[in-house]
């Protein structure tokens, strides 16, 4: 078992994965190699509609909302994570 010092974060992130997949020590550093840890506040958006999503989020706490504008500016809620 890879041991690494990380946050508590991390160490969810870390067993989720290792929940889905088996998968080797090797594997799982080049994995966590790649890994930032970033924390948002509230209300702020991880994504515009105009980008193009360069990052995969996984959210340990709080919840995310996914809207749409329609043509009059009304938002709509696609989902909440």
């Amino acid at each position: 078992m890879l041991t690494v010092s990380t946050s508590q974060t991390m160490n969810k992130l870390i067993q989720h994965i290792q929940n889905l997949v088996s998968i080797s020590d090797d594997q799982l550093s080049v994995i966590l190699d790649k890994i930032v840890e970033k924390r948002y506040s509230k209300k702020e958006h991880l994504l515009y509609a105009s980008d193009y999503a360069k990052e995969v989020f996984f959210i340990s706490s709080g919840c995310v909302r996914t809207y749409i504008l329609d043509y009059n500016g009304i938002e709509h809620n696609i989902c909440l994570t």
